[in-house]
């Protein structure tokens, strides 16, 4: 009985003694022929023995193999035959020397299996085969891996198919020439995995009914092996015959000219067709298609692949002429025929098919515009509704002096005195932005002839200070205009995607800076954009920007002194503007803790 043992290179007899018996029994063999005894019968039916006994054999290029295929059973009639035959990809075929020695005794009961320097294609399964003289037929076999440390080189064939949808099917295989054991052949199109063979040498993809365009293109046989991968590809091409719209805009096969002097555009238009077809037109003459016709122009005038083809018929050939279009490819035909009729026209009238076309133009138009008022009215109601409640004007709002601003800003009421005019606003360009928020660096028209800061509620008169303690006029070049003019300002508003929260974060910061009022030491508030769109915080602008880079710029200008030359700072920087610096810094600080804002 042949058990199931794989056997490493080098080790291809296991049992010596098995070894030492096929000898003995190949020597008795062989004295009994020379000295012309006669041979005893025996048990046809004996088994077949492998030596090494083994079903998976590894072999290692270079190396040498020999397995003996043994029969036990003798007798002197008939002669049974044993045979060594290999099956591999390709199918089973006889092997003859010098790869196989007979050894006989009376009878063809032994032949040696041998292997002389082993290369790659050794690989397979190998088949001893006996036939005994009544017909029955015993084997053994095993198999031989074959193991190296290349990289697998595989051939793909075909290298290129071309295919038509629905009918044929894709055949491709994926042989590995070079690099054993595989670990995996595997069939790639585009990113997906279609056959996956594992510990094998070739690797089929068969797919039936192909359609374009998802198994058009190229596929991928990838080869993993210990040492390296390696990939080919072979080209798909999945044909389609052409398809052929209607070949004009007109309803039917017929296309009627009103007026007598017009010209007929006939349009030949392919829908789907893989490759693009070419296009031929012909003339219904008698009884026959005739190709070739005189002022007749075909666009385009080429023979190339295109996807539609259009024939310019001047009148009249006669009352009514019948052309045919024919669009073709690899996979095949289609073609389709119309009738063009040409009629008397007593006035230049537009034509009921005209009239039609105009009317439905117009019921479109109408019906289009009411469809942009009523999803734009719809739009901004929901908007109303979802933002509406952060910026309402509640009249019954009182303050709580023992919670801070904050904690009471979703409560607090918008005051719409500060609703500054929107088409006044000129965003120019970004100057800063945060995660849902961006601050724009705008212009707004008459911003400064606002009254909303003095007239509102909540807002606070402006303070005025003593010019020793203030360098304002340093700081801003901001001069009284008249409501035509352009300023400066800055923008605080959201990006597209912001969410709910973040509106509702920027709403209450509005209702804070509206409640806190005017201070000459804080970014002050001008005016606030509501409706009609984003929500929009006008603020003052800062020229020299934030404190930290402006003081970060005039180190190299600093001098440790507390007089001040020039009122500039373009030139030197003391010890006197920093002082004043942190008091105006104070100032601002204590004036939004009077007000009970959190200062971070």
């Amino acid at each position: 009985m042949v058990t199931r043992r794989s056997l490493e290179p080098g080790n291809f007899f296991i049992s010596k003694w098995k070894l030492h018996l096929s000898v003995v029994l190949a020597t008795l063999c062989f004295s009994s022929l020379s000295s012309g005894s006669q041979c005893t019968p025996g048990n046809e039916t004996e088994p077949l023995e492998l030596i090494p006994n083994v079903t998976e054999i590894t072999l290692e290029e270079g190396k040498d193999l020999k397995v003996i295929c043994l029969t036990t059973g003798h007798g002197t009639r008939d002669i049974s035959y044993i045979k060594w035959y290999k099956r591999n990809s390709t199918g089973r075929y006889n092997l003859t020397k010098p790869m196989v020695v007979r050894r006989s005794s009376c009878r063809v009961d032994r032949e040696d299996l041998i292997i002389n320097s082993a290369s790659y294609g050794v690989q397979g399964s190998y088949i001893c085969e006996r036939k005994a003289p009544d017909g029955s037929v015993t084997s053994a076999k095993f198999n031989i891996t074959f193991k190296d440390d290349k990289a697998p080189t595989i051939v793909v064939k075909p290298s290129s198919q071309k295919v038509t949808e629905m009918k044929d099917a894709i055949n491709l295989t994926c042989s590995s020439i070079k690099g054993s054991p595989l670990q995996k052949l595997i069939w790639f199109h585009g990113y997906k995995d279609l056959e996956n063979c594992s510990n094998k040498i070739s690797c089929s993809l068969i797919l039936k009914k192909p359609q374009y365009p998802y198994h058009n293109g190229k596929y991928a046989c990838l080869a993993v092996h210990a040492s390296g991968r390696e990939s080919e590809v072979a080209n798909v091409q999945v044909l389609v015959p052409p398809t052929i719209s209607k070949t004009d805009t007109h309803a039917g096969d017929i296309m009627t000219i009103a007026n007598s002097s017009g010209n007929a555009r006939l349009k030949c238009i392919v829908t789907r067709s893989h490759p693009s077809p070419t296009f031929k037109w012909f003339l219904l003459v008698g009884n026959q298609w005739r190709e070739n016709f005189t002022k007749i122009s075909v666009t385009p005038q080429t023979s190339k692949p295109t996807k539609a083809s259009t024939l310019v018929v001047p009148p009249p050939l006669s009352k009514q002429a019948v052309f045919s279009c024919r669009a073709s490819n690899e996979a095949g035909y289609d073609e389709k025929s119309i009738s063009v009729n040409w009629q008397e026209s007593s006035s230049h009238s537009k034509t009921p098919s005209q009239v039609l076309v105009l009317a439905i133009v117009i019921s479109c138009s109408v019906v289009l515009i009411l469809l942009v008022l009523i999803v734009a009215y719809f739009y901004k109601r929901k908007m109303l509704e979802k933002y509406g409640p952060y910026l309402q004007t509640n009249l019954l709002f009182e303050f709580d002096s023992n919670l801070t601003v904050h904690e009471q800003s979703h409560k607090m009421p918008y005051d719409p005195k500060w609703e500054f005019p929107r088409e006044n606003l000129f965003m120019i360009e970004p100057i800063g932005k945060g995660a849902f928020g961006e601050v724009w660096f705008a212009k707004a028209k008459g911003i400064l002839e606002f009254k909303a800061k003095t007239s509102s509620m909540s807002a606070t008169r402006k303070k005025r200070f003593s010019r020793m303690f203030s360098f304002r006029s340093v700081y801003s070049n901001i001069e009284v205009v008249n409501e035509t003019e352009l300023s400066k300002v800055a923008v605080k508003t959201l990006k597209d995607h912001a969410t709910q929260a973040e509106y509702k974060d920027l709403a209450s910061e509005l209702k804070i800076l509206i409640h806190i009022g005017e201070h000459q030491n804080i970014v002050n508030l001008l005016g606030a954009c509501s409706r009609s769109g984003k929500l929009c915080v006008i603020l003052e602008y800062c020229s020299y920007g934030d404190l930290s880079s402006f003081l970060r710029d005039k180190r190299s200008i600093f001098q440790p002194s507390w007089k001040r030359v020039e009122d500039s700072f373009s030139s030197v920087f003391t010890h006197f503007d920093l002082a004043n610096f942190t008091y105006q810094i104070a100032r601002g600080m204590d004036f939004l803790a009077s007000k009970k804002v959190c200062i971070y």
